[in-house]
């Protein structure tokens, strides 16, 4: 994380506010959700209630694919018991982050199963008596970001015809799933089943970055108390005494290192978008991420930089995302366009054990807009179902052969007054990859042009 031509005040405090940015955002990000609504209390569950669509630009690169369920737990005061529901099938898992937005726990399908269970998230201080069965999950802690993913069916016709989703099932999976605090349980009754939709008026990035450095530091200071820093972190924290910062106590750095401190911020977010630009490796044209991702050590730069870019990152055993906005034409690496029909040959079809997508997003990274309402293919439409090779059709108009239509996702249609507005991007998820997937044995295969 060192930045040349910095002194060593400034390299320093970089350095520390690598090191802070995902717990002050996190904890910005719990405040702006629950003053503006999409958050209705803390320990108590919130969800969307349908699938995002080309008008929701809120949330930048949104899947197609499932439906959230989200949480703020404070657990200073006892833990928190965590019931899910039989879901019948459907692929659920539970992302349980830390105030440092490392991942902890993730039960789910993969992990513990599709039976209904109770898990009791335990805070770092916490000691007393748990009712049985109930399973014990540890937090390093007392804040708690949970992000819950239930699957939609869709249930896309092959002929591609704008539909109304039935989201019924999946409604009443999520309704089940309950929060409730120990002294209060087994609860009398659930909450109730809130599905807001409020655009915050600031996002969780911008309102970090309005903090000056002193600023910064003293909120990290303070969020410190409750959210103590890993035993592997020690040795970072004894280099940023340095700077005169030490957790859990007022931040008043000498004066004449004030300047560089506050110059800090800006350079640091420069370091992160430049590796969230960088991060895993290009393979046939996608970015693939395999590794600190989810829960990160000590690379404290990767951490930093996915909670910047990509808050609530899946674990990679759960969620397997290549991205890219390139074709391969020529061996030579091509931003896609609307201008050129493209294809994907799917030989053998993404290893996925829940199930998976591709979804497609135009230059500003939003689902795009198109006459049969598809924004995704996913493994489970109905001309997908079964198919151990698929071909996926990359272009703004349908297919001329109406046997192909199943196979057709819409790329933008270019607005000649409007430069690079038919270039786009794509993003595969996996839920639930195989370990093919995870271990490079499966790769993507190439973006190329229809023959």
């Amino acid at each position: 994380m060192q930045t040349p031509a910095h002194s060593d005040t400034l390299e320093t405090a970089i350095d520390a506010y690598i090191y802070g940015y995902p717990l002050v955002l996190i904890e910005f990000t719990r405040q702006i959700m629950l003053t503006s609504g999409q958050l209705q209390a803390m320990n108590q569950f919130t969800h969307t209630c349908q699938l995002l669509t080309p008008d929701d630009t809120s949330v930048r690169r949104p899947n197609n694919d499932t439906l959230y369920s989200s949480a703020f737990l404070d657990l200073r005061t006892e833990p928190i018991i965590l019931h899910v529901p039989d879901t019948a099938g459907f692929y659920y898992v539970m992302q349980i982050m830390d105030a440092w937005t490392n991942t902890f726990a993730a039960p789910g399908t993969r992990t513990t199963g599709s039976s209904a269970q109770n898990f009791a998230i335990v805070g770092p201080d916490w000691k007393g008596q748990l009712p049985r069965p109930i399973k014990v999950i540890k937090s390093p802690t007392n804040m708690v970001w949970i992000i819950g993913r239930t699957q939609v069916n869709t249930g896309v016709p092959p002929e591609g015809t704008c539909l109304s989703i039935d989201y019924s099932d999946v409604h009443d999976i999520q309704q089940q799933y309950t929060l409730t605090p120990l002294s209060q349980w087994p609860a009398e009754e659930a909450p109730p089943f809130e599905c807001p939709s409020p655009v915050p008026s600031i996002t969780p990035p911008e309102r970090v970055a309005q903090l000056s450095g002193v600023e910064f530091f003293q909120m990290l200071s303070d969020l410190m108390w409750d959210n103590p820093a890993a035993g592997q972190d020690m040795p970072a924290l004894k280099s940023f005494e340095a700077i005169g910062f030490v957790p859990g106590e007022p931040f008043n750095p000498p004066a004449n290192m004030v300047a560089d401190i506050n110059a800090a911020p800006h350079a640091a977010v420069l370091l992160m978008s430049d590796r969230f630009l960088n991060l895993g490796e290009t393979v046939n044209g996608w970015r693939v991420t395999v590794s600190d991702i989810g829960t990160y050590g000590t690379n404290y730069l990767n951490r930093a930089t996915i909670a910047w870019g990509a808050p609530g990152a899946n674990l990679p055993e759960d969620g397997f995302y290549p991205t890219t906005n390139n074709a391969v034409v020529d061996e030579n690496l091509v931003q896609l366009d609307s201008s050129q029909n493209y294809v994907i040959h799917f030989d053998p079809a993404p290893p996925a054990n829940a199930f998976w997508s591709v979804t497609v997003y135009d230059k500003g990274g939003y689902l795009v807009d198109n006459p049969i309402c598809r924004y995704a293919i996913h493994s489970t439409d109905q001309a997908i179902i079964g198919q151990t090779a698929v071909d996926i059709l990359l272009q703004p108009d349908p297919p001329p052969d109406s046997s192909q239509l199943g196979f057709w996702l819409p790329t933008p249609v270019a607005d000649p007054d409007v430069p690079n507005s038919g270039n786009y991007s794509l993003t595969l998820r996996m839920y639930w990859p195989d370990k093919a997937a995870l271990k490079g044995k499966w790769v993507p295969p190439p973006v190329q042009i229809q023959e």
